[in-house]
């Protein structure tokens, strides 16, 4: 497998609460952050989604009573092989 990311990932878990919209209907899911980096962030979801995809975010830190919003990018998607019905997601921060 090639490796393609520019930045190195860090392990790092927090809840987060992702909104997108597609094809005119929104979606809301809460997800589980995996790992994070300067560029971006990988998450754990019940939901998969469309590469391309623009998702808002927002990151909820322990110990902290306010949450940090995000927009981002999927990058890809695939199925989690350690949890049936997941979907590990590489979302790209866009600033």
């Amino acid at each position: 497998m090639i490796e393609r990311r520019r930045d190195p990932r860090f392990p790092f878990a927090c809840t987060v609460r992702a909104a997108s919209s597609a094809e005119g209907r929104s979606a809301n899911s809460c997800c589980a952050s995996v790992n994070i980096s300067e560029g971006g962030i990988c998450i754990v979801s019940d939901r998969s989604a469309e590469a391309g995809s623009v998702v808002s975010a927002r990151l909820h830190l322990d110990d902290v009573p306010v949450s940090v919003p995000l927009l981002l990018q999927v990058q890809w998607v695939a199925s989690d092989d350690r949890r049936a019905g997941k979907f590990r997601t590489g979302l790209r921060f866009l600033f």
